[in-house]
């Protein structure tokens, strides 16, 4: 299947892209709409009910109409930089998000670090705490051939985790999380040198991660060599009438 360009799109930007489209494909009910995807769990989160690129511009009022009417959870729609699109948006009670990155890099040779391959149940006395997933059935998405939960243990209690999804030679990195009392103690980056270790091992030659705001990991993408190809729009509605 060929995930349609959008016409903003840059060409370092499509690996990213297209990375992005299996990922989500992989966890939720996908449709092609044409110009634009959409990829949704059904989940009360929005960030698990995303829609993908920027309709047709003779269309953007019927495809928000369509899709505020057929969506019932919470969702985001993610789109290359359109200034006239991100107005119609919020013209119907969207909120943005702020501008994500997408970044990528090789995968470099790292010293082994310690890591514990965790179940759903286990990742998330990580994320639900964090994250606020009590209850939301997130763990459901914590369930795939080609995902690996990893772990770091203290005292026999999970305390950091991530999540990497990995897709023909290109490992993503997600769900990165440490409980508050072992933050800042590196754990977090040597979880993610691990999983990158092991994905080499699997053939995987590229790394990418999509970053939804300034904070701790950019700094790790940096130190792992990854740079920005890809920046994109984040919208989100909540549903709420």
């Amino acid at each position: 299947m060929h995930l349609r360009r959008d016409s903003r799109t840059t060409q370092s930007a499509l690996p990213l892209k297209a990375h992005l489209h299996h990922f989500l494909k992989s966890l939720c009910s996908y449709t092609s709409h044409g110009d634009y995807q959409s990829y949704l769990s059904g989940l009360p989160l929005p960030f698990t009910n995303v829609l993908l690129n920027t309709p047709a511009e003779n269309q953007w009022s019927a495809a928000i109409e369509a899709q505020l009417a057929q969506i019932a959870h919470p969702f985001c729609w993610y789109f290359d930089e359109n200034s006239e699109f991100k107005e119609a948006l919020l013209a119907r009670g969207f909120q943005d998000a702020g501008l994500f990155k997408g970044v990528i890099g090789p995968i470099g040779d790292y010293p082994e670090s310690e890591y514990e391959i965790g179940t759903p149940g286990e990742m998330m006395e990580v994320l639900s705490p964090i994250f606020d997933l009590e209850g939301s059935g997130f763990e459901a998405l914590l369930h795939h051939p080609n995902q690996y939960n990893y772990l770091i243990r203290r005292g026999g209690t999970p305390v950091t985790a991530l999540t990497a999804f990995e897709h023909e030679g290109i490992v993503s990195i997600w769900n990165v999380a440490s409980l508050s009392h072992v933050r800042n103690k590196g754990l977090a980056t040597s979880l993610w040198r691990a999983a990158l270790q092991q994905a080499k091992k699997r053939d995987c030659t590229m790394s990418v991660s999509y970053l939804m705001a300034e904070g701790n990991a950019h700094g790790i993408c940096e130190k792992l060599g990854m740079k920005t190809a890809w920046e994109f729009n984040s919208m989100y509605h909540m549903k709420v009438d």
